[in-house]
């Protein structure tokens, strides 16, 4: 009996490092390092769409702010955050003081248009949350996001509290939506537009300004909002309508100026803007270093050219 108690005592204590394991890691990753540890775990994805959001005035929030109260209402925010992971089923890569980046399409491997609907899909229950979001202290928030799509290479860094992270320039241009996006918007680029068309999913997409947005290291691209999921796509929301597609649409005038205002007042200092969003910086930054390059795989991104229903879109160009 005693050892029979042993017995099952070791088994429920390897059960729950496994499942602790599997919370922190991808189980095919967790499994791997179980089964040969001290060797690199690396894996590669064709498009995958990765997404970052970001606080704003959380420098100052944090100044004004005790330490606990940081962490009180970053854990309440999160905790919600990550309930519309599980709602959709996306990946949660990890936090970075007030960054909270998630992907979709790896670990586990999704068709590219529908890794781009689950993210999009994700970032607007985002804001709608964020919208309504009041923390136990009273404090209320404002976030920009941003999302691109793209080849990555994934792996585990380190032996010590090992991490599964994104390396190649997908994360960097995801960064970038969010660094140089508006309060309360999900900004994309054309490459997501376009799988977005072709998702099971219909939404509202406008184009961010005629002439363009400055991202650091690209120059001048066409930038989108993503709006608002209109329904699934091809059907009709009432008898005799037309079945729901995507629309992307130009900006008025009055939207241009609209957004020219909301980046003064979200960013007054534009350098600092152009400089992108310092904690998803910083995991750029920590991914950089000390790994095998992956401009191969960053080259070459595959983007079929837009249908007879997305001229607009199509016919937007990268600067």
């Amino acid at each position: 009996v005693f050892v029979a108690g042993v017995c099952w005592a070791a088994m429920v204590a390897n059960a729950q490092r496994k499942k602790l394991i599997d919370s922190m890691l991808p189980k095919k990753a967790s499994r791997f390092l179980l089964r040969s540890p001290g060797k690199p775990f690396v894996e590669g994805f064709q498009n995958v769409t990765i997404f970052f959001s970001d606080i704003i005035g959380y420098t100052n929030l944090a100044g004004d702010l005790s330490p606990f109260d940081v962490m009180k209402m970053l854990n309440e925010v999160y905790t919600e955050f990550d309930r519309i992971v599980a709602k959709h089923n996306v990946y949660k890569v990890e936090t970075i003081g007030d960054s909270y980046m998630v992907v979709a399409g790896a670990p586990e491997r999704l068709e590219e248009c529908e890794a781009a609907a689950r993210v999009a899909r994700f970032g607007l229950d985002l804001l709608d949350l964020v919208s309504r979001f009041q923390s136990s202290q009273g404090l209320t928030l404002q976030v920009r996001c941003g999302m691109s799509s793209g080849p990555v290479v994934a792996g585990i860094v380190g032996t010590r509290m090992p991490r599964y992270c994104f390396f190649g320039d997908t994360v960097n241009m995801s960064s970038r939506m969010e660094s140089t996006g508006v309060s309360g918007k999900l900004q994309t680029d054309i490459q997501t537009v376009r799988l977005l068309e072709r998702s099971e999913w219909a939404f509202s997409i406008r184009q961010r300004a005629s002439r363009g947005t400055q991202i650091k290291g690209k120059g001048k691209r066409t930038t989108f909002y993503v709006e608002e999921v209109l329904g699934v796509a091809g059907t009709s929301l009432a008898a005799g309508e037309k079945p729901l597609v995507t629309i992307v649409r130009v900006p008025s005038s009055d939207e241009e100026v609209a957004d020219a205002r909301s980046i003064l007042a979200t960013n007054p200092n534009k350098e600092a803007s152009a400089q992108g969003s310092s904690r998803a910086g910083v995991y750029m930054k920590e991914m950089a270093e000390g790994y095998p390059s992956h401009a191969a795989l960053g080259k070459g991104v595959s983007t079929r050219k837009a249908g007879s229903g997305d001229s607009r879109a199509g016919s937007a160009k990268e600067g």
